[in-house]
């Protein structure tokens, strides 16, 4: 079983400037990661993309506070910013998209499970 980031995702083709060196030293889609186990026989048994709520709004929630740093805000100002993009609330209005994300292949990273195929 393998998961990472998906180069094919909306997050990613958003914010490409953002790569995760170095716990991820390379990129895939669920297109190459796919060819990449097949070349080392392993034949996939589930492959799908996945969009956690997390990676949707997080670029908003790390601008909102980049910006409240640098206009030099209050820390209750930017402990209200926290609250609101950390509150459970977040995760239910974001459905409707990561399951739009998840439906056509753009989801923030994929899940990836096969065996070893025999010779």
């Amino acid at each position: 079983m393998i998961s990472g980031p998906n180069r094919d995702g909306i997050v990613y083709r958003a914010h490409s400037y953002l790569e995760d060196v170095p716990r991820h030293l390379f990129s895939f889609s669920t297109k190459t990661i796919a060819k990449y186990l097949s070349k080392a026989n392993i034949r996939l048994t589930y492959i799908r993309s996945i969009a956690d709520p997390y990676s949707v709004y997080a670029p908003l929630y790390e601008a909102s506070l980049i910006y409240l740093h640098e206009s030099q805000a209050s820390e209750t100002e930017i402990e209200r910013a926290k609250r609101f993009w950390q509150n459970k609330m977040r995760r239910i209005e974001a459905r409707p998209i990561r399951s739009f994300f998840n439906r056509i292949g753009a989801g923030s990273c994929f899940l990836v499970s096969g065996t070893k195929a025999e010779l």
